[in-house]
């Protein structure tokens, strides 16, 4: 704790220029923290960027309130949370914000709003969003289904190289609905997909049965 007062008051005596990098330190110690689910330790970290105004500090906040990593589990303060970071256009608080939207995590089930935040997060090319839009419109989920307008999503997760995006993709083809069936694109991506490391993508493989095309 001592070690973060330090180094957060570092930062604030330090010039502006300087104050970008230091709280950027600051931030990837606390991701850190964090990827190795050492909670306590990022969690001081966290509530000082915050104060500082650090969106990606109240986005990573906001994770740890919904999922109660070292603070009483909170819905509504992770909402409160990425929704301050998603109205500034942080795309990672955008994506979340209407992950628990369309979830109905600890809320009222909002399939408006998670379209809503989804398409925000989308515009800025974030690929976990451009997949749930896609699951959005496959299954008609608060929208009419519309497989065009989901394998539109899926396609734009898949060229950006997302896995799950190809695996998604590659079902697009091989179904042909949505896009003209085509298993020679849909085995490229299942198996492009699977090499990356997305199990889905053997799913894909084996109930379109692609290996026979």
């Amino acid at each position: 704790m001592k070690r973060t007062i330090t180094l957060i008051l570092f930062c604030i005596l330090a010039q502006n220029v300087t104050m970008n990098y230091c709280f950027a330190d600051v931030l990837s110690e606390a991701y850190t923290y964090f990827k190795n689910k050492n909670y306590d330790n990022a969690l001081p970290l966290l509530e000082n960027l915050v104060t500082e105004g650090n969106l990606d500090a109240y986005n990573l906040l906001g994770t740890m309130y919904k999922k109660g990593y070292s603070v009483p589990q909170n819905p509504n303060k992770a909402i409160e949370l990425y929704e301050f970071a998603a109205k500034k256009g942080h795309a990672g608080a955008q994506y979340n914000l209407g992950l628990m939207y369309e979830s109905g995590s600890g809320i009222l089930q909002d399939y408006s709003q998670a379209i809503k935040w989804y398409k925000l997060a989308a515009i800025q090319n974030d690929s976990g969003a451009l997949n749930n839009l896609g699951h959005i419109y496959h299954n008609g989920l608060g929208v009419k289904k519309n497989m065009k307008e989901a394998c539109n999503y899926y396609g734009k997760a898949a060229a950006m190289g997302d896995a799950l995006g190809k695996c998604n993709m590659a079902g697009c083809y091989a179904q042909g609905e949505g896009v003209k069936k085509d298993y020679k694109k849909a085995k490229v991506l299942a198996k492009e997909g699977y090499e990356q490391g997305e199990a889905a993508c053997s799913e894909v493989w084996d109930i379109f049965e692609l290996a026979k095309h």
